[in-house]
């Protein structure tokens, strides 16, 4: 065997060696590498390495495989369950939901007024969401209408501020970031603002290092896509790409394998039901036309897992109870995968680990635009109707809902 020759384990499998003939002065790293060490991150495909790897510590005896290969970013797997760099996953195992607007009757100015708590609960066991503390004033609510977050901090970026406590005079937009740990009490710090300006109910997206802002109203919808690093203090730009049409309160939906996001409905200026995604490398052109949505709707919730996005209740025109998914690999139309407890709009939605493969829908307006305090739970990976999963503290809607 030629020192140089690539080998990759399915080729390799299938021959037949003589005894102590393939050493690792003779086989690429591609194949198989040995070292007193575990793999880093850092052992990349620069390096040689490969997806399907082997990696031996002579040290401790335990045996690894790569299973990404991304330059300063590989993933090594150990037999023992040890995972060096784990990939980062959308899903979350506490969920979050902060702000929103609930029923204002018998306040001054009438109609929605501020709701003030943070909201915790656990995926893994039911029960009604925990107060951790008081929600951030100046993002207070109509922020993205999906997830940003990273493995230690949820993220806010622009929104609404909180209504005037005596007036109840509607809260100014904001091109604020804010962040805080998923800890009690939470704790917001600001951390920059979006390149975009003062932007509410745009669509969202993460790769856990950085976060994507798509479309949005100042109050006129907009169709600029803007990113921004997880870190403090923040840095914020245009990326340069755009949606193809002027878009708000649409749907964002985080691809982290493929790095893509998805964005799903929304306001274009009417009602649509176009599904397009854009590379978050995107620097310059507008998203991809990628499919249609089963109806056209808006205010809908948004969840992601690893293979597929999903939409949930929604506005179209009316609250309805729908369920949908769409996959990540194939261009297609949605597929019902079930009803909520209830039909519903501006609800929230997320999703826990893939492990568990379950969804939530958080708060939201009845069809007589009553706000309510219902946290359903559906299954992310079997058809089937909503259960009743506890209640939120408040009863919002157009809040925020994300995890850690």
């Amino acid at each position: 065997m030629s020192e140089g020759k690539q080998y990759i384990p399915d080729q390799f499998a299938g021959r037949e060696f003589k005894a102590a003939s393939v050493t690792q002065a003779k086989v690429s790293t591609k194949l198989y590498k040995t070292s007193s060490s575990d793999p880093a991150a850092t052992d990349d495909t620069g390096l040689g390495y490969a997806a399907g790897t082997i990696w031996t510590n002579t040290t401790s005896g335990q045996v690894f495989i790569c299973t990404v290969d991304t330059a300063e970013d590989a993933t090594w797997v150990g037999q023992e369950g040890d995972t060096i760099n784990e990939p980062f996953t959308i899903g979350a195992s506490n969920v979050w939901y902060s702000g929103g607007m609930r029923d204002g009757a018998g306040r001054p100015g009438g109609g929605d007024y501020s709701a003030e708590e943070v909201n915790s609960f656990p995926v893994t066991s039911s029960g009604n969401a925990t107060d951790i503390g008081e929600t951030d004033t100046t993002t207070h609510t109509s922020g993205p209408t999906s997830a940003i977050h990273d493995d230690s901090f949820v993220y806010l970026a622009g929104g609404n501020a909180a209504n005037h406590p005596t007036s109840n005079a509607a809260g100014a937009y904001t091109s604020e970031i804010n962040r805080s740990a998923m800890a009690s009490p939470v704790s917001f710090t600001d951390i920059g603002d979006l390149d975009a300006g003062t932007t509410a109910e745009a669509a969202g997206g993460t790769d856990g290092v950085s976060g994507w802002v798509a479309g949005g109203r100042q109050p006129s919808s907009i169709t600029q896509i803007d990113k921004f690093s997880l870190a403090s203090p923040s840095t914020t730009s245009d990326t340069g790409g755009d949606l193809t049409a002027a878009n708000n309160r649409l749907g964002g939906h985080s691809d982290c394998l493929n790095s893509k996001i998805f964005v799903s409905g929304g306001y274009a200026p009417s009602r649509v039901d176009t599904i397009e995604s854009f590379p978050m490398t995107i620097t310059t052109g507008t998203s991809s036309d990628y499919g249609e949505l089963s109806v056209a709707k808006a205010k809908q919730g948004s969840i992601a897992s690893t293979t597929h996005a999903f939409t949930i209740g929604g506005d179209a025109p009316g609250a309805t109870n729908l369920m949908e998914k769409f996959p990540f690999t194939a261009p297609t139309s949605n597929t019902d995968i079930g009803e909520l407890i209830s039909a519903k709009y501006e609800v929230r939605g997320m999703g826990s680990p893939d492990s568990t493969a379950a969804g939530f829908c958080m708060g939201g307006k009845t069809a007589a635009a009553d706000t309510i305090d219902e946290i359903d739970k559906f299954s992310l990976s079997s058809p089937g109707n909503a259960s009743d999963w506890g209640n939120l503290i408040e009863k919002p809607a157009s809040g925020y809902a994300s995890g850690v």
